[in-house]
Protein backbone atom coordinates (compact mmCIF):
# COMPACT_ATOMS: atom_id res chain seq x y z
CA UNK A 1 0.00 0.00 0.00
CA UNK A 2 3.53 2.32 -0.16
CA UNK A 3 4.10 4.79 -3.13
CA UNK A 4 2.21 6.16 -6.10
CA UNK A 5 -0.22 3.03 -6.51
CA UNK A 6 -1.78 2.81 -3.12
CA UNK A 7 -4.69 5.06 -4.11
CA UNK A 8 -5.22 2.12 -6.47
CA UNK A 9 -4.67 -0.34 -4.27
CA UNK A 10 -7.79 1.43 -1.82
CA UNK A 11 -9.98 1.86 -5.36
CA UNK A 12 -9.80 -1.85 -6.08
CA UNK A 13 -10.85 -3.28 -2.77
CA UNK A 14 -13.71 -0.61 -2.14
CA UNK A 15 -15.06 -1.49 -6.33
CA UNK A 16 -14.33 -5.34 -5.07
CA UNK A 17 -16.85 -4.90 -1.92
CA UNK A 18 -19.94 -3.05 -3.69
CA UNK A 19 -19.36 -5.41 -6.53
CA UNK A 20 -19.37 -8.22 -3.97
CA UNK A 21 -22.37 -6.62 -2.14
CA UNK A 22 -24.28 -6.29 -5.27
CA UNK A 23 -23.77 -9.90 -6.61
CA UNK A 24 -24.85 -11.37 -2.79
CA UNK A 25 -28.26 -9.01 -3.79
CA UNK A 26 -28.72 -10.42 -7.21
CA UNK A 27 -28.42 -14.15 -6.12
CA UNK A 28 -31.07 -13.40 -3.66
CA UNK A 29 -33.40 -12.04 -6.07
CA UNK A 30 -33.00 -14.90 -8.02
CA UNK A 31 -33.56 -17.05 -5.37
CA UNK A 32 -36.58 -15.01 -4.70
CA UNK A 33 -37.11 -15.16 -8.64
CA UNK A 34 -37.85 -12.04 -8.46
CA UNK A 35 -36.64 -11.78 -12.36
CA UNK A 36 -38.40 -8.76 -13.04
CA UNK A 37 -36.11 -6.22 -10.30
CA UNK A 38 -33.50 -8.98 -10.90
CA UNK A 39 -32.98 -7.82 -14.59
CA UNK A 40 -33.32 -3.86 -13.69
CA UNK A 41 -30.69 -4.14 -11.13
CA UNK A 42 -28.45 -5.67 -13.49
CA UNK A 43 -29.45 -3.61 -16.22
CA UNK A 44 -29.04 -0.67 -13.98
CA UNK A 45 -25.13 -1.76 -13.34
CA UNK A 46 -24.89 -1.71 -17.28
CA UNK A 47 -25.67 1.59 -17.40
CA UNK A 48 -24.70 3.01 -15.40
CA UNK A 49 -21.15 1.93 -16.05
CA UNK A 50 -21.57 2.58 -19.18
CA UNK A 51 -22.39 6.22 -18.99
CA UNK A 52 -20.54 7.29 -16.41
CA UNK A 53 -17.00 5.68 -17.54
CA UNK A 54 -17.56 7.46 -21.13
CA UNK A 55 -18.56 10.95 -19.41
CA UNK A 56 -15.33 10.73 -17.38
CA UNK A 57 -12.94 9.03 -19.98
CA UNK A 58 -13.73 12.46 -21.91
CA UNK A 59 -13.21 14.60 -18.90
CA UNK A 60 -9.98 13.34 -19.47
CA UNK A 61 -9.71 10.97 -15.49
CA UNK A 62 -8.07 8.01 -17.71
CA UNK A 63 -7.90 4.65 -15.61
CA UNK A 64 -9.62 6.59 -13.00
CA UNK A 65 -12.68 7.06 -14.80
CA UNK A 66 -12.96 3.32 -15.32
CA UNK A 67 -12.67 2.77 -11.60
CA UNK A 68 -15.25 5.32 -10.46
CA UNK A 69 -17.71 4.31 -12.99
CA UNK A 70 -17.52 0.82 -11.49
CA UNK A 71 -17.88 2.43 -8.32
CA UNK A 72 -20.90 4.04 -8.90
CA UNK A 73 -22.72 1.35 -10.66
CA UNK A 74 -22.52 -1.06 -8.05
CA UNK A 75 -23.40 1.79 -5.34
CA UNK A 76 -26.27 2.52 -6.70
CA UNK A 77 -28.45 -0.61 -6.33
CA UNK A 78 -26.56 -1.80 -3.63
CA UNK A 79 -28.97 1.43 -1.64
CA UNK A 80 -31.51 0.31 -3.16
CA UNK A 81 -30.91 -3.04 -1.95
CA UNK A 82 -30.27 -2.03 1.50
CA UNK A 83 -33.35 0.43 1.84
CA UNK A 84 -36.19 -2.32 -0.10
CA UNK A 85 -34.32 -5.75 1.78
CA UNK A 86 -31.34 -5.17 4.11
CA UNK A 87 -32.23 -2.44 6.75
CA UNK A 88 -35.15 -4.85 7.78
CA UNK A 89 -32.48 -7.70 8.37
CA UNK A 90 -30.27 -6.83 10.92
CA UNK A 91 -26.42 -8.66 10.76
CA UNK A 92 -26.12 -11.26 12.85
CA UNK A 93 -23.27 -14.19 13.25
CA UNK A 94 -25.54 -17.94 13.33
CA UNK A 95 -22.77 -20.43 13.54
CA UNK A 96 -24.65 -23.20 11.72
CA UNK A 97 -25.31 -21.46 8.67
CA UNK A 98 -21.88 -19.89 9.44
CA UNK A 99 -20.14 -23.45 8.54
CA UNK A 100 -22.82 -24.65 6.57
CA UNK A 101 -21.53 -21.56 4.20
CA UNK A 102 -17.90 -22.21 4.80
CA UNK A 103 -17.91 -26.16 4.20
CA UNK A 104 -19.79 -25.62 0.83
CA UNK A 105 -18.68 -22.29 -0.43
CA UNK A 106 -14.87 -23.28 0.19
CA UNK A 107 -14.54 -25.54 -2.33
CA UNK A 108 -16.49 -23.40 -4.80
CA UNK A 109 -13.92 -20.75 -3.75
CA UNK A 110 -11.52 -23.16 -5.14
CA UNK A 111 -12.92 -24.03 -8.39
CA UNK A 112 -13.24 -20.51 -9.33
CA UNK A 113 -9.47 -20.19 -8.71
CA UNK A 114 -8.36 -23.00 -10.30
CA UNK A 115 -10.27 -22.39 -13.03
CA UNK A 116 -8.11 -18.70 -13.08
CA UNK A 117 -5.38 -21.23 -12.95
CA UNK A 118 -6.17 -23.02 -16.47
CA UNK A 119 -6.95 -19.75 -18.09
CA UNK A 120 -4.23 -17.39 -16.91
CA UNK A 121 -1.73 -20.46 -17.01
CA UNK A 122 -1.97 -21.25 -20.05
CA UNK A 123 -1.61 -17.54 -21.56
CA UNK A 124 1.57 -17.55 -19.51
CA UNK A 125 3.05 -20.17 -20.83
CA UNK A 126 2.05 -18.99 -24.74
CA UNK A 127 3.69 -15.91 -23.61
CA UNK A 128 6.62 -17.72 -22.46
CA UNK A 129 7.00 -19.77 -25.99
CA UNK A 130 5.77 -17.61 -28.36
CA UNK A 131 5.80 -14.01 -27.24
CA UNK A 132 3.09 -11.16 -26.34
CA UNK A 133 1.50 -10.80 -29.87
CA UNK A 134 0.32 -14.38 -30.36
CA UNK A 135 -0.71 -14.36 -26.58
CA UNK A 136 -3.21 -11.27 -27.14
CA UNK A 137 -4.32 -13.28 -30.22
CA UNK A 138 -5.06 -16.39 -28.27
CA UNK A 139 -6.58 -13.99 -25.49
CA UNK A 140 -8.81 -12.77 -28.09
CA UNK A 141 -9.73 -15.27 -29.93
CA UNK A 142 -11.23 -16.95 -26.67
CA UNK A 143 -12.70 -14.14 -24.88
CA UNK A 144 -14.83 -13.32 -27.85
CA UNK A 145 -16.26 -17.14 -28.46
CA UNK A 146 -16.99 -17.62 -24.60
CA UNK A 147 -18.78 -14.56 -24.34
CA UNK A 148 -20.64 -15.76 -27.61
CA UNK A 149 -21.01 -19.38 -27.35
CA UNK A 150 -21.73 -19.27 -23.50
CA UNK A 151 -24.31 -16.37 -23.85
CA UNK A 152 -27.08 -18.53 -24.15
CA UNK A 153 -26.32 -21.34 -21.60
CA UNK A 154 -25.43 -18.39 -18.98
CA UNK A 155 -29.39 -16.89 -19.58
CA UNK A 156 -31.09 -19.86 -19.69
CA UNK A 157 -29.58 -20.67 -16.48
CA UNK A 158 -30.24 -17.76 -14.66
CA UNK A 159 -33.83 -18.67 -15.40
CA UNK A 160 -34.03 -22.28 -14.91
CA UNK A 161 -31.35 -22.93 -11.62
CA UNK A 162 -33.83 -20.97 -9.13
CA UNK A 163 -36.84 -23.38 -10.43
CA UNK A 164 -35.01 -26.22 -10.38
CA UNK A 165 -33.66 -25.74 -6.68
CA UNK A 166 -36.73 -24.78 -5.66
CA UNK A 167 -38.51 -28.30 -6.97
CA UNK A 168 -34.81 -30.10 -5.02
CA UNK A 169 -35.93 -27.99 -1.47
CA UNK A 170 -39.10 -29.44 -2.05
CA UNK A 171 -37.54 -33.11 -2.19
CA UNK A 172 -39.21 -32.89 -5.74
CA UNK A 173 -35.93 -34.65 -7.62
CA UNK A 174 -37.96 -35.76 -10.47
CA UNK A 175 -39.50 -32.68 -11.21
CA UNK A 176 -35.89 -30.55 -10.77
CA UNK A 177 -34.77 -32.89 -13.14
CA UNK A 178 -37.50 -31.94 -15.65
CA UNK A 179 -36.89 -28.26 -15.40
CA UNK A 180 -32.78 -29.28 -15.84
CA UNK A 181 -33.64 -30.95 -18.83
CA UNK A 182 -35.57 -28.41 -20.43
CA UNK A 183 -32.87 -25.71 -19.96
CA UNK A 184 -30.48 -27.67 -20.90
CA UNK A 185 -32.29 -28.29 -24.34
CA UNK A 186 -32.91 -24.94 -24.95
CA UNK A 187 -29.15 -23.98 -24.12
CA UNK A 188 -27.80 -26.74 -26.69
CA UNK A 189 -30.75 -24.94 -29.06
CA UNK A 190 -28.94 -22.04 -28.90
CA UNK A 191 -25.57 -22.67 -28.07
CA UNK A 192 -24.11 -25.42 -30.42
CA UNK A 193 -25.16 -24.03 -33.52
CA UNK A 194 -23.00 -20.78 -32.61
CA UNK A 195 -19.98 -23.43 -31.82
CA UNK A 196 -20.79 -24.92 -35.40
CA UNK A 197 -20.71 -21.72 -37.22
CA UNK A 198 -16.90 -21.16 -35.58
CA UNK A 199 -15.92 -24.54 -36.23
CA UNK A 200 -17.16 -25.12 -39.73
CA UNK A 201 -18.10 -21.95 -41.00
CA UNK A 202 -14.62 -19.81 -39.97
CA UNK A 203 -14.40 -17.53 -43.07
CA UNK A 204 -17.62 -16.19 -42.54
CA UNK A 205 -17.87 -16.04 -38.87
CA UNK A 206 -14.68 -14.69 -38.66
CA UNK A 207 -16.08 -11.06 -39.45
CA UNK A 208 -16.58 -10.66 -35.85
CA UNK A 209 -13.05 -10.35 -35.42
CA UNK A 210 -11.35 -6.99 -36.54
CA UNK A 211 -9.46 -7.29 -40.00
CA UNK A 212 -5.78 -7.20 -38.85
CA UNK A 213 -6.91 -10.70 -37.14
CA UNK A 214 -9.08 -12.42 -39.87
CA UNK A 215 -6.10 -13.80 -41.52
CA UNK A 216 -5.25 -15.64 -38.05
CA UNK A 217 -8.27 -16.44 -35.83
CA UNK A 218 -9.39 -18.77 -38.03
CA UNK A 219 -7.11 -21.41 -37.63
CA UNK A 220 -7.66 -21.50 -33.90
CA UNK A 221 -11.77 -20.93 -33.95
CA UNK A 222 -12.93 -24.99 -34.10
CA UNK A 223 -10.88 -26.06 -31.46
CA UNK A 224 -11.89 -23.34 -29.29
CA UNK A 225 -15.62 -22.79 -30.07
CA UNK A 226 -16.09 -26.63 -29.13
CA UNK A 227 -14.09 -25.72 -26.13
CA UNK A 228 -16.39 -23.01 -24.99
CA UNK A 229 -19.21 -24.84 -25.60
CA UNK A 230 -18.28 -28.03 -23.30
CA UNK A 231 -16.66 -25.07 -20.65
CA UNK A 232 -20.11 -23.69 -20.70
CA UNK A 233 -21.72 -27.04 -20.04
CA UNK A 234 -19.45 -28.09 -17.52
CA UNK A 235 -19.74 -25.26 -15.25
CA UNK A 236 -24.18 -24.34 -15.76
CA UNK A 237 -25.05 -28.02 -16.20
CA UNK A 238 -23.12 -30.83 -15.01
CA UNK A 239 -21.44 -28.92 -11.90
CA UNK A 240 -25.02 -28.22 -10.99
CA UNK A 241 -24.97 -31.89 -9.55
CA UNK A 242 -22.34 -31.49 -6.94
CA UNK A 243 -24.04 -28.23 -6.00
CA UNK A 244 -27.40 -29.92 -5.25
CA UNK A 245 -26.11 -32.98 -3.87
CA UNK A 246 -23.66 -30.65 -1.31
CA UNK A 247 -20.28 -32.19 -2.72
CA UNK A 248 -18.69 -29.20 -3.88
CA UNK A 249 -15.30 -30.77 -2.48
CA UNK A 250 -15.48 -33.43 -5.33
CA UNK A 251 -16.04 -30.22 -8.02
CA UNK A 252 -13.04 -28.93 -6.30
CA UNK A 253 -11.43 -32.34 -7.62
CA UNK A 254 -12.41 -32.36 -10.89
CA UNK A 255 -11.45 -28.95 -11.43
CA UNK A 256 -7.76 -29.48 -9.98
CA UNK A 257 -7.47 -32.79 -12.06
CA UNK A 258 -8.38 -30.87 -15.01
CA UNK A 259 -5.74 -27.82 -14.09
CA UNK A 260 -2.85 -30.92 -14.16
CA UNK A 261 -4.27 -31.43 -17.97
CA UNK A 262 -4.05 -28.65 -18.62
CA UNK A 263 -0.40 -27.24 -17.71
CA UNK A 264 1.02 -30.91 -18.77
CA UNK A 265 -0.99 -30.26 -22.39
CA UNK A 266 0.33 -26.62 -23.07
CA UNK A 267 3.79 -27.36 -22.05
CA UNK A 268 3.50 -30.38 -24.65
CA UNK A 269 1.75 -28.93 -27.45
CA UNK A 270 2.60 -24.82 -27.78
CA UNK A 271 6.29 -25.82 -27.83
CA UNK A 272 5.89 -28.35 -31.20
CA UNK A 273 2.03 -26.49 -32.42
CA UNK A 274 2.39 -23.04 -31.15
CA UNK A 275 -0.71 -21.18 -31.53
CA UNK A 276 -2.62 -24.57 -32.13
CA UNK A 277 -1.33 -26.23 -29.30
CA UNK A 278 -2.87 -24.12 -26.55
CA UNK A 279 -6.43 -24.24 -28.71
CA UNK A 280 -5.76 -28.30 -28.68
CA UNK A 281 -4.85 -28.20 -24.80
CA UNK A 282 -7.97 -26.11 -24.30
CA UNK A 283 -10.57 -28.53 -26.09
CA UNK A 284 -8.69 -31.26 -24.16
CA UNK A 285 -8.64 -29.79 -21.06
CA UNK A 286 -12.64 -29.42 -20.80
CA UNK A 287 -13.39 -32.71 -23.05
CA UNK A 288 -11.38 -34.61 -19.73
CA UNK A 289 -13.11 -31.98 -17.26
CA UNK A 290 -16.68 -31.98 -18.43
CA UNK A 291 -16.56 -35.97 -19.15
CA UNK A 292 -15.20 -36.36 -15.43
CA UNK A 293 -17.72 -33.99 -14.47
CA UNK A 294 -20.78 -36.00 -15.77
CA UNK A 295 -19.54 -39.33 -14.55
CA UNK A 296 -18.77 -38.24 -11.21
CA UNK A 297 -22.08 -35.78 -10.79
CA UNK A 298 -24.41 -38.65 -11.62
CA UNK A 299 -23.11 -41.00 -8.09
CA UNK A 300 -24.08 -37.52 -6.64
CA UNK A 301 -27.31 -36.40 -8.34
CA UNK A 302 -27.52 -37.66 -11.88
CA UNK A 303 -28.22 -34.92 -14.44
CA UNK A 304 -30.46 -36.51 -17.31
CA UNK A 305 -29.00 -35.60 -20.62
CA UNK A 306 -31.40 -35.07 -24.13
CA UNK A 307 -30.41 -37.10 -26.26
CA UNK A 308 -33.50 -36.84 -28.39
CA UNK A 309 -32.85 -33.25 -28.67
CA UNK A 310 -29.21 -33.10 -28.71
CA UNK A 311 -30.08 -35.26 -31.96
CA UNK A 312 -32.27 -32.80 -33.47
CA UNK A 313 -30.32 -29.93 -33.14
CA UNK A 314 -27.20 -31.62 -34.65
CA UNK A 315 -29.62 -32.39 -37.56
CA UNK A 316 -30.44 -28.44 -38.08
CA UNK A 317 -26.91 -27.32 -37.28
CA UNK A 318 -25.59 -29.21 -40.38
CA UNK A 319 -28.20 -27.84 -42.83
CA UNK A 320 -27.46 -24.58 -41.11
CA UNK A 321 -23.86 -25.15 -42.35
CA UNK A 322 -23.95 -27.05 -45.75
CA UNK A 323 -26.81 -23.49 -46.47
CA UNK A 324 -23.86 -21.88 -45.31
CA UNK A 325 -21.33 -23.57 -47.32
CA UNK A 326 -23.11 -23.50 -50.37
CA UNK A 327 -23.80 -19.67 -50.72
CA UNK A 328 -20.10 -18.80 -50.01
CA UNK A 329 -20.08 -16.86 -52.97
CA UNK A 330 -22.61 -14.26 -50.68
CA UNK A 331 -21.32 -11.86 -48.17
CA UNK A 332 -20.82 -13.07 -45.15
CA UNK A 333 -23.21 -11.64 -43.38
CA UNK A 334 -25.96 -12.21 -45.98
CA UNK A 335 -24.70 -16.61 -45.84
CA UNK A 336 -25.23 -16.08 -41.87
CA UNK A 337 -28.57 -15.00 -41.96
CA UNK A 338 -30.17 -17.47 -44.45
CA UNK A 339 -27.96 -20.33 -42.39
CA UNK A 340 -29.76 -19.52 -39.40
CA UNK A 341 -33.00 -18.84 -41.01
CA UNK A 342 -32.72 -22.94 -42.64
CA UNK A 343 -31.64 -23.78 -39.09
CA UNK A 344 -34.90 -22.24 -37.68
CA UNK A 345 -37.51 -23.91 -40.15
CA UNK A 346 -35.09 -27.44 -39.65
CA UNK A 347 -35.79 -27.32 -36.00
CA UNK A 348 -39.24 -26.16 -36.25
CA UNK A 349 -40.07 -29.00 -38.38
CA UNK A 350 -38.63 -30.93 -35.91
CA UNK A 351 -41.03 -29.98 -33.21
CA UNK A 352 -37.89 -29.24 -31.09
CA UNK A 353 -39.80 -28.73 -27.82
CA UNK A 354 -43.15 -28.99 -29.06
CA UNK A 355 -41.98 -25.36 -31.00
CA UNK A 356 -44.05 -26.29 -33.96
CA UNK A 357 -47.12 -27.56 -32.06
CA UNK A 358 -47.42 -24.51 -29.57
CA UNK A 359 -47.08 -22.34 -33.30
CA UNK A 360 -49.74 -24.99 -34.62
CA UNK A 361 -52.06 -24.18 -31.64
CA UNK A 362 -51.84 -20.46 -31.37
CA UNK A 363 -52.29 -20.47 -35.53
CA UNK A 364 -55.59 -22.39 -34.74
CA UNK A 365 -56.55 -20.02 -32.15
CA UNK A 366 -56.74 -17.08 -34.06
CA UNK A 367 -58.23 -18.39 -36.93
Amino acid sequence: FQGPDRGFWIAGIVLFMLQSSQEIGLELERARMQSKQFAVNSSLRSVLRLVITVILLKMGWGVWGLLVGAGVAALVPNIYAWYSTWRHHPARLDRDVFKALVSYGLPLLGVYALDSLIGQGSRLILNHYQGTEQTGLYSMVLDLLKQIVQIAVLGVNLAIFPLALRKFKENDNEGAKVVLKRGISLSLALSLPLALVFAAAPDQSSIVFGAKYRGAAPAIMPAIAFAMLLAGIKQFYFDLAFQFGYKTNQQFGINAVAAVVSVVLNFLLIPRMGLAGIAWATLWTYVVATGLSAWKGRAVFAMPWPWKETGMVAIASVAMIAAIRLLGSLPPLAALTIGAFVYGIVLLGTDYLGLRSKVMRKVKRGR
